[in-house]
């Protein structure tokens, strides 16, 4: 699935849990009985993703780190395709 700037994403959180050890994070979906590991900035944008843009979602993300908005919402599409793959996001629908 393409993810667009204007998309806007919601965490499923009733479906998962989220532990952290030694500098990686571990997500474990009830759903699927998958784990998925990401870094810190990964857990950030799943901890962003709360009726956001994911505009919005990199905006925030590059202030707070100094960081070129342009690279950092390249990053992010590309991490939430990876959550929708992994079922740990859901696309708003307008009509929502």
């Amino acid at each position: 699935m393409i993810v667009s700037k204007s998309d806007v994403y919601n965490t499923l959180t009733e479906l998962i849990v989220v532990s952290e050890e030694d500098g990686y994070v571990y997500i474990f979906n009830f759903a699927t009985g998958k784990e998925f590991e990401t870094n810190e900035t990964g857990k950030e944008i799943l901890d962003l993703c709360h009726n956001r843009q994911v505009i919005e979602i990199a905006e925030i993300l590059a202030k707070n780190h100094g960081m070129d908005q342009d690279i950092v919402l390249k990053d992010v599409k590309l991490f939430i395709e990876e959550a929708l793959k992994e079922t740990l996001v859901k696309k708003v629908e307008k009509n929502e």
